[in-house]
């Protein structure tokens, strides 16, 4: 499988819609105050948006990234770090992604909210 810039993955995730089905959605700043109180939206199906070889490190580099650049607009956390594996979580108006390093694989996720 050939490698793809870790950013254009998650820009191509924020743009799906969930199989035609209208998500709820939240402004951003309400989600925000959602996540920082832990109380945070009620998830749909969980889908996967991208799941590709990659070396561990070149996923975890390029995860930050993406978290580094995101977490400007959007809430974000740590879920998982070990020597192995780590996880992510990002929060959008429409679905909570989470970005997975482990395996020799990035995998990301999307979970529309009810």
């Amino acid at each position: 499988m050939s490698f793809r810039s870790p950013l254009s993955v998650v820009a191509v995730a924020l743009l799906l819609v969930s199989g035609g089905a209208v998500a709820k959605s939240y402004p951003v700043e309400e989600l925000k105050r959602m996540v920082e109180a832990g109380n945070t939206p009620e998830q749909g199906e969980q889908e996967t948006v991208r799941d590709e070889e990659m070396a561990f490190q070149a996923c975890v580099a390029g995860k930050a990234r993406v978290l580094e650049a995101a977490s400007a607009d959007y809430p974000t956390a740590q879920v998982l770090r070990s020597p192995v594996t780590e996880i992510d979580t990002l929060w959008t108006p429409d679905a909570v992604m989470q970005i997975t390093c482990g395996n020799g694989r990035m995998k990301i996720t999307r979970a529309p909210y009810r």
